[in-house]
């Protein structure tokens, strides 16, 4: 950010990243990066920080190094729910929709958010402690 008369300030709002899923748009076929606007939009309004939309690159970008660059991550849950048992939860019930993409997209960046000690409640933003 920068102040009034130009110079650089150090009051920069913490960036939080809401991971994308991939979504084909019909009838082209052509697949996008997407995040939910309500989502997007709650980060912005709820949590004072700039949100920013996480491609659905997991493995192909390096989650340690990545996290140590944000702020915070905002799992969203819903539909891209990451299956229960890599958490030990319970099964999801038999007519819960599943998206295996989902979990190899969330996955990879839970074990490094946590390290980076941030915090994360629900569908809130996670921020740093």
């Amino acid at each position: 950010m920068r102040s009034r008369e130009g110079e650089a300030t150090s009051a920069c709002k913490p960036l939080v990243c809401v991971p994308a899923s991939h979504v084909e748009i019909r009838p082209e076929g052509y697949r996008v990066h997407s995040a939910g606007s309500n989502c997007v939009d709650s980060v912005e309004r709820f949590s004072e920080c700039v949100p920013i939309i996480l491609p659905a690159l997991a493995g192909r970008i390096d989650a340690e190094r990545f996290a140590a660059r944000i702020d915070g991550l905002l799992l969203t849950g819903g539909r891209a729910n990451i299956e229960p048992h890599h958490y030990g939860g319970d099964p999801f019930p038999e007519d819960e929709y599943i998206d295996p993409d989902a979990t190899t997209r969330c996955c990879p960046w839970c074990g490094p958010v946590w390290r980076r000690r941030f915090r994360c409640s629900g569908s809130a933003a996670a921020s740093r402690s």
